[in-house]
């Protein structure tokens, strides 16, 4: 069985200002999210080890940490209602690992 952090996916999704939820079928110790539709697409990082439903805004909000974000999940994760993670309508690119 790999160990934490060797498994890698990525892809995009399509905000809905509410929540989503991301099965990848491991457990994410990072994730990294940019805001494709924003100018200059505003990137949030997930760390292991973060409260749940935060994330760090990195780029323009150098480091400001955030509720509404998003928390890892067993098998994923999930994004909350933060328009860094979830502006409905936004196109999102994520990385996760």
């Amino acid at each position: 069985m790999p160990r934490l952090g060797e498994q890698q996916s990525h892809g995009s999704y399509v905000g809905n200002g509410t929540s989503i939820q991301i099965v990848l079928g491991f457990q994410p110790v990072k994730v990294r999210i940019v805001n494709w539709t924003k100018d200059g697409g505003e990137e949030v990082l997930k760390l292991d080890g973060m409260e749940d439903d935060t994330c760090q805004l990195n780029k323009n909000n150098k480091g400001k940490i955030l509720s509404g974000g998003i928390t890892l999940l067993d098998d994923g994760f999930a994004v909350g209602e933060s328009i860094y993670v979830n502006k409905s309508g936004s196109t999102f690119l994520w990385e996760a690992s």
